[in-house]
């Protein structure tokens, strides 16, 4: 079963800023639906030996929010790919949470 992991960040634009980068970094291949709103969609169409891939990211203040889900045939959301959904939304967090970090211990006093 697929969810939302929760990230806590600092700063609303500079956490869209990331996670775009992060997104792109780590799935070269995904087409970006960015309408400027409180939400992102990444996704990858299914193809005739592949599986479909879309990523979901809500902004809420300082907080994101982030979803994968692994698609069959027909946009059908595949139940085995879950756990390998959830491990990815983990390191992708762990991506967030160092570039996080990374930025306040370079930020001008």
């Amino acid at each position: 079963m697929n969810h939302l992991i929760l990230i806590k960040g600092s700063n609303p634009t500079l956490n869209r800023l990331k996670m775009v980068q992060i997104l792109k970094h780590r799935y070269p291949s995904l087409k970006i639906d960015d309408s400027g709103q409180n939400i992102i969609k990444f996704k990858k169409e299914t193809g005739l030996f592949t599986w479909g891939k879309e990523i979901t990211v809500l902004f809420e203040e300082k907080q994101v929010y982030i979803n994968s889900t692994t698609l069959g045939r027909y946009h059908m959301k595949s139940p085995v790919h879950s756990i390998f959904n959830t491990i990815s939304m983990l390191q992708i967090k762990k991506d967030f949470q160092q570039a996080e970090a990374k930025g306040k211990s370079t930020a001008p006093n």
